[in-house]
């Protein structure tokens, strides 16, 4: 065991020889002997002793405080003081620097080796907790995260380097100041963000833990951010173009489709053009042409929505209904060399989600299928009802009992080992070659099962295929019916209707069919015109105005003739459904083009009567 190093500072030299004889006895090391503060100073500077014994009162420019002072600046020994006497004040002054005793004169060993020891024990436990304090200095200063902690009032104690640079607040003035003020977070959008003390924006990820005490006492709370701006934006752009590569894969079937219904639409016109003929076909071509234009107006949807151009709306639907009408578009999409197989569950099941939030689901699980299986396979998509009573082993953990609307898509590709299937979720992750996935696929099918409330599994062995389960909650209310073709009796009205369009065909259109249903119809090509109209016509109950307008948009349109008429509603129309504009209350609500007759009756009607959410009617 290495001896303790000992300096002892004394200038009466025969106690200096006396204390060297006892401290050698005892065990200890002497490095050396100093009479004067400044000789002890450059012997501690040699030796590094681990304790100092020293006098107080030393002849020469320095006494025995202000020595142990200048030791313990430069170096870590312990100080014990040597007195015989001392008053309050030369004790004050020697609290300063410290100290880890007193010895008073004249010594005895029991003494001397208890002062000795509490001397070093204490010292060993101060050099401990340097060395933790350094680490914890270091581990937070390499760290990639920010840290703050406070106490138990919510102020800061601690922050690290890199809480310094996100908050722009020094350790030095954030300590003691209140959480609020150095770590300003809001709730946005686009998730957290932290604003820093020169007023920069920064989108956060965090954590906070408790801090506790041996009782388990909360003594406050330590703080871990990152600081993910970059890597939301890289998200954003990756989630989108992830999106695109499905619109990618779906434009030859969709443009083969959508030949079709233009020939329908174009031949059929021209025929009915060319006047009647004996077998009078007009009622069985109008219907093909009203079929054909509806597929068009599903199929643009469908590109808005993987286009990221579609307002999300959570609707109660038939599970069932949302697979089928995307039946013959996942055919396309995975290829005639795999077999597409639909085991649908003829009972009842609605659930609450996102139409075109649930056609990428089963675009994204049906393009990872096809992917596993490049020779050909079997794809199968079925529905059933569930109820869950308990959690199983075969059922996700986070799962609420309940009834579930449940949708299986199975393969018989290549599958996974247990630790792909443990990541598969993961944003990023993918086990395609490098440029063949941006791995975003199925961490988009699950957060958008999270968002509809539901929950999702996967099981799959190497070469046996995968399975996922998606659980949805049923929804209470009944799935609204999806037919248009209903009577205008409660679509009629008497009121003064101001229309502005500025293509003539869909004004024409418009104006026939509020016309047929009873309401005065002023037109106008665009804003200019409008405000000409309104001026010669003041008493005006609504305006239906496109969104995309030559010289004048119908936004502005609208905020200029609604700070005039306060009683005043607007619906508008736009075949892009993502322009901003103010919803206020039930003045003013959205049709998206293309619509039925039926569809803008109900919303004129509704509006009208100052209902806020026009009813919205699916197009088949």
């Amino acid at each position: 065991m290495t001896k303790a190093r000992i300096l002892i500072v004394e200038d009466e030299i025969i106690v200096a020889r006396d204390l060297e004889q006892q401290i050698t006895h005892l065990g200890y090391a002497v490095v050396g002997i100093a009479g004067r503060g400044d000789d002890a100073i450059g012997l501690a500077k040699e030796k590094r002793p681990d304790l100092v014994l020293m006098d107080i009162h030393l002849q020469g420019p320095i006494d025995g405080i202000q020595a142990a002072d200048e030791i313990r600046r430069i170096g870590s020994a312990a100080i014990v003081y040597l007195t015989a006497h001392a008053d309050e004040s030369t004790l004050a002054r020697a609290c300063v620097t410290e100290p880890f005793g007193y010895i008073l004169k004249p010594f005895n060993d029991r003494e001397l080796r208890t002062a000795i020891e509490i001397a070093l024990f204490k010292h060993a436990a101060e050099q401990r907790l340097r060395e933790s304090e350094q680490r914890l200095a270091t581990t937070l200063a390499s760290i990639g995260e920010g840290v703050i902690s406070t106490d138990v009032n919510g102020r800061v104690i601690l922050t690290n380097p890199i809480a310094e640079k996100l908050t722009g607040w020094s350790a030095a003035k954030a300590q003691g100041k209140p959480l609020d003020d150095v770590f300003r977070v809001r709730q946005g959008d686009a998730g957290e963000a932290l604003t820093a003390r020169d007023g920069h924006e920064y989108l956060i990820e965090k954590t906070v833990a408790p801090l506790l005490d041996r009782q388990g006492t909360r003594t406050g709370e330590v703080i871990a951010f990152r600081d993910v701006t970059e890597s939301k934006i890289i998200e954003k752009h990756l989630r989108h173009a992830q999106k695109m590569e499905s619109i990618g894969h779906l434009a030859g079937g969709i443009a083969h489709d959508f030949g079709n219904l233009l020939t329908v639409i174009l031949s059929g016109a021209r025929l009915l053009l060319q006047g009647p003929n004996p077998l009078d076909p007009s009622p069985i071509i109008i219907r093909d042409i009203e079929q054909a234009a509806e597929s068009g107006a599903e199929l643009t949807r469908l590109l808005l929505a993987f286009s990221q151009r579609q307002v999300i709306k959570l609707k109660t639907v038939d599970l069932n209904r949302v697979i089928s009408d995307h039946a013959r578009m996942l055919s396309r999409l995975i290829g005639s060399h795999i077999n597409l197989v639909f085991r649908l569950d003829a009972r009842p099941g609605s659930v609450r989600v996102d139409p075109g939030q649930m056609a990428q689901i089963l675009v994204n699980l049906a393009v990872n299928a096809r992917d596993a299986m490049p020779t050909g396979g079997t794809l199968v998509i079925e529905t059933s009802n569930i109820t869950i009573h308990a959690p199983t082993t075969n059922t996700p953990p986070d799962m609420q009992p309940g009834c579930y609307r449940q949708l299986r898509v199975t393969d018989t590709g290549l599958g996974m080992d247990r630790g792909t299937r443990a990541r598969i979720f993961e944003p990023f992750f993918t086990t395609k070659e490098l440029g063949k996935g941006t791995g975003l696929g199925l961490a988009t099918v699950y957060g958008i099962v999270k968002q509809s409330n539901g929950s999702i599994w996967v099981t799959s062995e190497p070469d046996r295929g995968t399975t996922f389960f998606i659980y949805l909650p049923e929804a209470t209310e009944v799935a609204a019916s999806s037919d248009v073709r209903e009577a205008f009796g409660s679509c009629r009205g008497v009121e003064n209707v101001l229309l502005v369009e500025d293509n003539d065909s869909v004004r024409k259109l418009c104006r026939e069919i509020l016309t047929v249903n009873g309401y005065k119809v002023l037109e106008a090509r665009d804003g200019i015109e409008a405000l000409e109209v309104t001026e010669r016509e003041p008493g005006i109950d609504l305006l239906i105005t496109d969104v995309m307008m030559p010289r004048m948009t119908g936004i502005t349109l609208a905020r200029t003739l609604l700070s005039q008429r306060p009683s005043l509603k607007v619906l508008y129309i736009s075949a892009i459904p993502d322009h901003p504009f103010v919803h206020d209350g039930n003045r003013t609500s959205m049709l998206q083009k293309p619509f039925l007759p039926a569809t803008l009756g109900h919303a004129v009607r509704q509006l009208l009567n100052g209902i806020e959410e026009p009813r919205e009617i699916a197009i088949a």
